[in-house]
């Protein structure tokens, strides 16, 4: 099971330019909320938490569900963001969400 996207360009008939990269642009996206990374694999989730940290975002970082859940219970603050994975063991990523929003409502999910 999956998914396919299957993406059709038109052809050029003639060569183009490259894109150039505008380096004047001196905005910088700085995170201010709180995540909570659920991943089974431990190295991905060190390359989500730390990707997210380097952004300026709070990460609550958790290698399954029951472990997520009991996190969010200790934590006061609100949690803006769920990123949990596709295939876990143990509890599903719907119950994991659907748990977790009953208590947080404010949580997005992804």
């Amino acid at each position: 099971m999956g998914t396919t996207i299957k993406i059709y360009l038109p052809r050029l008939e003639e060569p183009t330019e490259p894109a150039r990269l505008d380096t004047a642009r001196t905005e910088t996206f700085v995170g201010s909320e709180t995540i909570l990374v659920v991943e089974d694999e431990p190295a991905v989730r060190r390359v989500i938490e730390q990707g997210l940290r380097d952004l300026g975002d709070t990460v609550i970082a958790a290698s399954g569900g029951e472990t997520a859940l009991r996190s969010s219970e200790v934590h006061e603050s609100p949690i803006q963001l769920l990123i949990t994975d596709v295939v876990m063991p143990g509890m599903s990523k719907r119950m994991l969400a659907e748990t977790l929003t009953a208590s947080r409502p404010e949580t997005k999910v992804l």
